[in-house]
């Protein structure tokens, strides 16, 4: 019996690999998620307008955003974006990311601006004030947003 124990150890021992430890494992990849805020930047725009049935194309050129709806006090909430990416390389510093990024956009209120092009089948070029009170507002609200891939590079 103890013949063919030792047998058999003998001949199973160069099969059996020794311990891993974790230093010596090859690193893998790693998946992480990002969750934020979206935050006003309050940009300065020039706004394109493009209604040929009714013979108007013209640019509002200036045009500064705001965080409320014009001709109101409510304020935009905060949306979130969304993130997800990979780290892909040994040392863990390049990753693939997809980002989901929601925005609004409301033209400020009670401000002048200049319109250039032409506007009811005549050419302008002139200054207008752009208020709710005068019948003019812009805005992109809810279902706006940018689908994102990007390359990061993180340094140690």
């Amino acid at each position: 019996m103890f013949l063919i124990l030792s047998a058999i150890f003998f001949t199973a021992l160069p099969l059996c690999r020794a311990q891993v430890s974790a230093w010596q494992e090859t690193r893998r990849g790693s998946i992480y998620l990002g969750v934020g805020i979206s935050t006003y930047a309050d940009p300065v725009s020039t706004i394109h307008i493009s209604q040929p049935d009714i013979n108007n194309g013209y640019d509002l050129q200036n045009v500064k955003s705001s965080k409320t709806v014009a001709g109101t006090n409510i304020a935009i909430s905060s949306q979130l974006y969304y993130s997800v990416g990979y780290f892909f390389n040994y040392n863990q510093t390049w990753a693939v990311e997809f980002c989901y990024l929601p925005f609004n956009y409301y033209a400020a209120d009670n401000q002048s601006l200049k319109m250039q092009g032409i506007f009811n089948g005549k050419a302008t070029d002139s200054n207008l004030v752009f208020s709710s009170k005068t019948g003019n507002s812009y805005g992109m609200g809810a279902g706006s947003a940018m689908l994102q891939f990007n390359i990061v590079r993180r340094y140690p």
